[in-house]
């Protein structure tokens, strides 16, 4: 009998968003995606996020929307951001946000992001996460 075959590197399918203001949007239903390690990562339907947020002027100049392209990266990555601001423990909400940081850079990749766009937004929500708690 044939193994089925490991997700690796890939989306669930598109993200399906209802829009509640310019903001911000709740995904319409669950989004899931597998990192190189076949590690599932869901957020679930019902969650709310803006999309990309950090320095938006910026990013807007290398030609990234809020919306756009990368929204099922942005999703997942504001997923990790929103559990490290339950932890309790500084340190533990630093070393979840660098790897959900990370993620994200794997998951532009995936998404089809130059190399120079993604370390743009890389750097951008590396340097954001210093003015958090």
């Amino acid at each position: 009998m044939d193994k089925p075959e490991k997700k690796i590197k890939q989306f669930s399918g598109p993200a399906v968003i209802e829009k509640v203001s310019g903001k911000y949007a709740i995904l319409a239903r669950d989004l899931t995606y597998w990192d190189r390690l076949g590690r599932e990562h869901t957020a679930h339907k019902g969650f709310k996020t803006n999309g990309m947020s950090g320095g938006r002027i910026a990013l807007a100049l290398i030609g990234c929307s809020p919306f756009g392209d990368g929204l099922r990266a942005f999703i997942l990555h504001d997923l990790y951001w929103t559990h490290a601001d339950d932890l309790p423990d500084r340190k533990d909400r630093l070393k979840l946000r660098k790897a959900s940081d990370k993620l994200l850079l794997e998951m532009l990749a995936v998404l089809g992001f130059c190399k120079i766009r993604r370390r743009i937004i890389y750097r951008a929500v590396r340097i954001a996460s210093r003015f958090y708690k």
